[in-house]
């Protein structure tokens, strides 16, 4: 049986989703009792348990051979993850399979990516068969600037002119599912991006066919966007992880495309027109409210 932590997440709920498809027993982790019936249609079980616990850990992992690891991106994320490495020991689990981030190692500038790194680095360590997926953005992240389209049909970014291949997290799932389901992907780290690199214009111009009004991009400069970010409550090391992650994208860094998930699944990612038609619905009923 496998364990899917972050069983309710953007990643972790399609992960449950393609495995009942698939067939495979499941036991779905949530922290919150209430969001269990969310998964109640594909779970095979539900287990509460909080990473911060590391009994509540062992309890959710009695049985289970394999795990789906996706902890959210938090300072406390690296003693999260620990508390599933000790307790997945001594519960004798075969397999993790980690979702991370490109670029990920103890000695990173990005928070996210050294948290990521230090946590590759203790699972290697702990002796568990493993394998990381390293995911560049997902596709669905591009939800949050929906706001900024309703109210001035603007996307600002502090990117310029760089592109980024971006993946549809239902392709992250996909790829979990393969290598938690099938031989061959342990101790291997795989760098999960979409097919294709995109600008922010290019990215502007999809959408705005979508919902049928012109949407712009904008570039900004590094300050504004961190007061922005700043105003709307983000996080202070995550503003600072953001703006860092952005000058990267304005340097050209986030264009690289890999083949690691055509070499995973056999088939080529999700492209974003495809992404954006599949979510029509949810572009369309945003922008109608406004």
């Amino acid at each position: 049986m496998i364990l899917v932590t972050g069983a309710t997440g953007r990643i972790g709920r399609e992960v449950v989703k393609q495995l009942a498809v698939s067939g495979f027993p499941m036991r779905a982790m949530v922290r919150d009792d209430r969001k269990a019936e969310l998964l109640k249609d594909h779970a095979h079980e539900i287990v509460v348990a909080d990473f911060s616990v590391e009994d509540s850990m062992r309890n959710a992992l009695d049985g289970i051979e394999s795990v789906f690891l996706s902890s959210p991106s938090h300072p406390r994320q690296v003693e999260w993850e620990a508390n599933v490495v000790r307790a997945a020991k001594k519960e004798g689990i075969r397999h993790i399979v980690k979702i991370s981030t490109l670029g990920a190692k103890p000695e990173a500038d990005l928070s996210m990516s050294r948290w990521h790194g230090e946590s590759e680095k203790m699972i290697t360590e702990s002796g568990i068969p493993y394998t990381f997926l390293r995911c560049h953005n997902f596709m669905q992240n591009l939800f949050g600037l929906i706001p900024e389209v309703i109210s001035d049909s603007t996307i600002r970014l502090p990117v310029g002119s760089g592109k980024v291949a971006m993946i549809d997290a239902r392709d992250v799932a996909a790829a979990a599912v393969a290598t938690l389901t099938e031989t061959g992907h342990e101790n291997k780290i795989y760098r999960l991006t979409g097919g294709e690199a995109l600008s922010f214009y290019e990215i502007a111009e999809a959408i705005s066919n979508v919902i049928g009004k012109e949407v712009t991009y904008r570039d900004i400069c590094s300050e504004d966007a961190r007061k922005e970010m700043l105003k709307r409550g983000v996080a202070d090391w995550l503003v600072d992880d953001l703006i860092r992650l952005y000058d990267q994208f304005r340097d050209g860094k986030g264009a690289r495309v890999w083949d690691d998930f055509y070499r995973i699944t056999g088939r080529q990612p999700i492209i974003f027109q495809r992404f954006v038609s599949d979510y029509t619905h949810r572009f369309k009923e945003q922008s109608d409210t406004a």
